[in-house]
C-alpha cells in the first residue's frame, strides 16, 4: 500500500474534524490558489479515502454510537453537500446557479435508495 505523506495524514485528520475539503486542505498546510479542487483531488485519492473510512470506522467502534444514527448523519451531511450553490459576483449578486456534475446526481440517487431503505426498516 502507498504511503500517505505526513501533509496528507494531516489533511485526513482534519477532514474528519471538519468534513469540509477546503478548510481540512488549508488546516493542513496546504498552499494553493484553488483550496477546493486540491481538496477534491485529495478526496479523488483511493488511499487518502481508505484512511478517512479506517479513521472513521475507529471512531465509530469507539464511540459505540447506534449505526443507524451515524447512517443518519452522514446522510444529511451528503445531502448538504450536494446542494446546488449561487454563482456571485464580485458584489454578491446571483449570476446562476452551480450545475451538479455526474458523480453529485448519482450520489444524490444512491442517498435516496438509502433512505427509502431506511423508511422500510423502519
Amino acid at each position: 500500500m502507498k504511503q500517505l505523506s505526513q501533509q496528507q495524514k494531516r489533511f485526513i485528520n482534519e477532514y474528519i474534524k471538519t468534513l469540509d475539503g477546503e478548510t481540512s486542505a488549508k488546516n493542513a498546510g496546504y498552499k494553493s490558489k484553488d483550496l477546493k479542487s486540491l481538496s477534491n483531488e485529495l478526496l479523488s485519492n483511493r488511499h487518502v479515502i481508505n484512511e478517512i473510512k479506517l479513521q472513521l470506522q475507529n471512531h465509530i467502534a469507539s464511540l459505540r454510537v447506534h449505526k443507524g444514527y451515524v447512517i443518519q448523519k452522514l446522510l444529511q451531511i451528503a445531502e448538504f453537500s450536494l446542494e446546488e450553490e449561487d454563482i456571485l459576483d464580485k458584489e454578491g449578486n446571483v449570476l446562476g446557479v452551480a450545475e451538479k456534475t455526474a458523480i453529485e446526481h448519482y450520489l444524490h440517487a444512491k442517498i435516496l435508495e438509502v433512505h427509502q431503505k431506511l423508511a422500510m426498516l423502519g
